[in-house]
């Protein structure tokens, strides 16, 4: 599997590499008086690399995005923080009344069906399968 995998590496590396996507981080100095900007790009160090292909194979699978903040002094393309997707259940009044329809719709459509079914089967049993 690794050597079929093995010609797309150096490419994804590059590409990766051109967009230039780096982690971010701020620190300072124990009083807090010195703010410094620390940035460490995705896969051009090799003891990162491990790391950094962890967190494009999050931006593919689309739990992390890759964005650019353009100013004038510079461009800074950042990948953001694990985001897990949420979803809500809402607990609405006319979201219980709709699925509810439905159901009675479903099952009103079920038993008409289920009647007809009965009644052609009582039917073909009436003319003894004697089908013309």
């Amino acid at each position: 599997m690794m050597s079929s995998v093995r010609p797309w590496i150096q490419p994804t590396v590059d590409a990766i590499a051109a967009l230039n996507i780096s982690l971010m981080q701020f620190a300072s100095t124990v009083d807090g008086s010195n703010m410094t900007l620390l940035m460490q790009p995705l896969l051009s160090d090799p003891a990162f690399a491990f790391f950094g292909w962890v967190l494009a194979y999050d931006w593919v699978y689309g739990s992390r995005e890759v964005v650019s903040f353009e100013g004038d002094a510079g461009t800074l393309v950042l990948i953001s923080s694990a985001d897990s997707p949420s979803l809500s259940v809402s607990s609405s009044n006319v979201t219980k009344t709709a699925t509810r329809g439905i159901y009675y719709l479903v099952y009103y459509t079920s038993v008409v069906l289920a009647a007809i079914a009965v009644v052609c089967f009582g039917y073909l049993i009436a003319i003894r399968f004697d089908m013309p």
